[in-house]
């Protein structure tokens, strides 16, 4: 993503899905079936905090391109404040 606002880090090994698969529960994401959380975005505000899991949660999209109409519209509304 080209805005500033935005830090894009590449997770090679896939941690970040393994992790987010162990804790879908937890996190409402019910929509995966399987072990590992992938082609997903997940949208957490400027207010987010990380303690047991991120919350909280202001939206989520699976696929990424699918829903990627309902991901702009969130981001929008984020930065509008």
């Amino acid at each position: 993503m080209t805005d500033h606002r935005v830090t894009e880090f590449w997770d090679a090994e896939g941690a970040l899905g393994d992790w987010f698969g162990l804790h879908r529960d937890e996190m409402a994401l019910d929509f995966f079936g399987g072990a590992v959380v992938w082609d997903a975005s997940l949208l957490f505000g400027p207010g987010a905090v990380w303690e047991d899991v991120p919350q909280p949660l202001e939206a989520f999209g699976y696929t990424i391109i699918a829903d990627r109409d309902t991901l702009q519209q969130s981001l929008e509304a984020i930065w509008a404040g």
